[in-house]
């Protein structure tokens, strides 16, 4: 109780409630007006654990100004579908199936969901949050893909990689710029490509939008749920524990971005490989008997760690051979 208290009090106080009256519909359906009752009241903040550690730990990245070889011609490939939800739209997501596990932050997903905005959200949360947590952006904007004959966002999945392109697009508070044209690219070993072939303005010159804003790069959190004692509500909280901001100068024509997954706690799948990864990693790794799960108690389990009580009798570490029964350690020592 304690426990949920504290994230209450954090919510509320570091947190941005999210009220706005435009939002992302999926498969190309109308936007609508905010309900007048919602189910979800969702809120953000910046989880307190990590900010004494680099969040790039998870993840390297490396920007190439000279990156044409990073760009993908699946326009010739006939195993490329067109998204015709997303292709004649704004402010639209569709859930994409992948045919294979792609590992973001160690976690394995399999499905991404296309959006309009020139971004990825990594998760299966309809939140208006999008914008803002769990995405991967080549380049986030208010992109409005109805503005041209030739927009559209086209796909290819060949088993080992899913490369997505916005194509022709143009920005919807300024018609007068574009097209734009740019790809990601997610590999099953985690690598991921941003590569851009047409830029057409300086990036840092497209406005942020109240409630869209303008991102480059990679962004993941974990959800805390409160259920309403006497409302049919339930308070969801995002923390995001780690954001990789690339510069909106990096983004030119003809230049590209590579990011590499590091290994971190969540990829232990053992005791004996949390462990190890406690000595070779910057994280704190702990292992959870309850839960067989390793985690620094920053990733997307979080909840599942809470509820299972594993910080009071987490594994911290061990003496040559595995103990018969777990290291106990205090709540203050595991956040």
């Amino acid at each position: 109780m304690k426990l949920q208290i504290a994230f209450l009090l954090l919510g509320a106080l570091s947190s941005c409630l999210c009220i706005e009256s435009e939002e992302y519909q999926a498969n190309g359906q109308e936007r609508k007006g905010v309900r007048s009752e919602n189910t979800f009241i969702d809120s953000l903040s910046h989880h307190r654990v990590r900010k004494s550690i680099d969040p790039t730990e998870n993840i390297t990245e490396k920007v190439f100004r000279d990156g044409q070889k990073y760009w993908k011609y699946i326009e010739r490939n006939s195993k490329t579908v067109v998204q015709s939800a997303l292709s004649d739209h704004y402010l639209t997501k569709k859930t994409l199936k992948l045919s294979f596990k792609f590992p973001y932050y160690g976690h394995y997903l399999d499905s991404v969901v296309l959006t309009t905005g020139g971004f990825l959200y990594m998760d299966v949360h309809n939140t208006r949050l999008i914008t803002d947590v769990q995405y991967l952006a080549p380049l986030m904007a208010y992109f409005n893909s109805k503005l041209g004959r030739d927009s559209k966002i086209l796909t290819l999945d060949d088993g080992t990689q899913l490369t997505v392109q916005w194509s022709n697009i143009r920005l919807h508070n300024n018609t007068d710029v574009g097209p734009f044209s740019f790809q990601c690219t997610l590999h099953s070993n985690g690598t991921i490509w941003f590569a851009y072939k047409q830029i057409p303005v300086d990036v840092d010159s497209i406005p942020d939008r109240t409630y869209h804003p303008v991102r480059v790069g990679l962004s993941d959190a974990f959800v805390i749920l409160q259920r309403d004692r006497l409302k049919p509500i339930i308070y969801r909280y995002f923390f995001i524990y780690s954001q990789v901001n690339i510069s909106k100068k990096s983004v030119v024509n003809g230049s590209a971005v590579v990011f590499h997954p590091k290994p971190s706690c969540v990829t232990g799948d053992s005791c004996s490989q949390c462990m190890k990864l406690n000595q070779t990693t910057e994280f704190v790794c702990q292992w959870c008997p309850a839960t067989t799960r390793c985690s620094d108690g920053a990733d997307r389990h979080r909840a599942e760690w809470e509820s299972s009580n594993c910080a009071s009798m987490a594994v911290k570490k061990t003496r040559g051979v595995l103990p018969k029964e777990p290291i106990k350690i205090s709540l203050a020592e595991a956040a």
